[in-house]
């Protein structure tokens, strides 16, 4: 009788072993439900790709209006664009630039701030932070968001939601930056009257962090739907 209830308990302990093992991995194995579409920006007429994840609804490239250049110019108080390695002022030659087709536009905050069209709008860091939980988790949530293409061999992404993040660098004090090894991006964060949060990935990391920087840089920009 005492063997008998050993051997019932142990299968009864195999079995409920066996069911949290296909518990775990359906979990692990689920796919994030996206769903793609498009807008077109009535100002210039682009046509961006867009992505649903959860409730957000994002561009899947960086956004490109560019209504003038600034050269190297830069400021904190007045809205600055620049397209990465050029320095003039030329907009339509600015815009067949393989620079501009690959990155976008960099802005400075105050740029940004008013960049994303009518019914969009300048992710605030609660954007910002849904995508990132929505993808697991800041230390796995770069390697998701990077593009499958673009970055070195080694630090090119997985692209799980077709966000395509590239490595568009920044602009400071003059100078492009950082391509191949950064993508930044700005928030409309405000710790500091001169200084806003900016989101990145590194080149070699999987993660997705955040840092404050000073209005004046120039970042790209990622328009989320209001």
């Amino acid at each position: 009788m005492h063997y008998l209830f050993k051997l019932v308990f142990a299968l009864f302990l195999l079995n409920l072993w066996a069911c949290g093992e296909v518990d775990s991995a359906t979990e692990a194995t689920t796919p994030l439900t996206v769903i793609h579409d498009s807008f077109t920006d009535s100002r210039d007429g682009y046509l961006y790709g867009t992505v649903q994840v959860g409730t957000q609804i994002w561009m899947v490239e960086n956004l490109r209006y560019l209504p003038q250049l600034n050269g190297v110019e830069f400021s904190t108080n007045l809205a600055k664009y620049y397209v990465f390695g050029y320095n003039g002022t030329d907009v339509s030659v600015a815009r067949e630039l393989e620079k501009y087709q690959a990155y976008g536009v960099l802005y400075n905050w105050v740029a940004a701030s008013t960049a994303c069209p009518v019914g969009w709008h300048l992710p605030t860091a609660s954007d910002w932070d849904t995508l990132i939980q929505v993808l697991g988790g800041s230390q796995v949530a770069g390697r998701k968001l990077k593009a499958a293409d673009g970055w070195k061999s080694i630090a090119n992404g997985s692209d799980e939601i077709n966000f395509s993040a590239m490595p568009s660098g920044f602009f400071h004090n003059g100078i492009f930056n950082s391509e191949f090894y950064y993508a930044y991006w700005w928030s409309a964060e405000q710790p500091g009257g001169n200084s806003s949060v900016v989101y990145y990935i590194h080149d070699q990391r999987d993660d997705f962090e955040n840092t404050i920087q000073p209005k004046f840089n120039g970042y790209a920009v990622r328009c989320v739907q209001n």
